[in-house]
């Protein structure tokens, strides 16, 4: 009778141990979750804002290239194909959960312009996110994604081949 005893304490022992186990992983997990997913969310905001900083400089290389003047919006992501190696990744959005190959459009107020005639280069919006669909999207203030993409706000290229997080859109110029 008493080796029977002895081996329902241990079990109950052992039940009590896996249950606070159990408690404490969950705990920990609950505790860990907001954490990793605000950590994957700033990693994605970062790797938008180098994308959008990418579609910048590309365009200023392919605008050296061709007489200063910008692409045209209608085949912008065409013709930056020898100006960025790793092209579908710089072209998609890790925060846009939509099926289109291209997370950014390309501001169609300077669509063919010379580069040095843009009147304010570093507050003029080239690249913005949108939700437009297709290959070379293109349009204006209008076609900026919203919600936004990135805590409350979206990236943003400008013409002097620079980029930035903004919670408000920024100039895109006259259109």
């Amino acid at each position: 009778m008493k080796g029977w005893k002895l081996w329902l304490v241990i079990i109950a022992v052992v039940v009590v141990v896996v249950f606070v186990a159990y408690q404490t992983v969950r705990q920990t997990a609950e505790t860990v979750r907001p954490v990793v997913e605000r950590s994957t969310a700033v990693a994605d905001k970062a790797r938008c804002i180098s994308n959008v900083k990418n579609l910048a400089l590309a365009a200023q290389m392919w605008s050296w290239d061709h007489g200063g003047r910008l692409p045209n919006a209608a085949t912008w992501a065409d013709d930056f194909k020898s100006y960025l190696p790793d092209r579908a990744d710089v072209l998609k959005c890790a925060g846009d959960q939509s099926g289109a190959r291209c997370s950014y459009a390309m501001n169609a107020a300077l669509s063919g312009k010379v580069l040095e005639d843009i009147a304010d280069p570093e507050s003029t919006v080239l690249f913005y996110e949108t939700a437009r669909p297709g290959d070379n999207p293109s349009g204006g203030p209008d076609d900026v994604v919203t919600p936004a993409r990135h805590n409350g706000g979206n990236n943003y290229g400008f013409a002097k081949g620079t980029a930035s997080w903004e919670t408000t859109k920024p100039s895109f110029g006259a259109q």
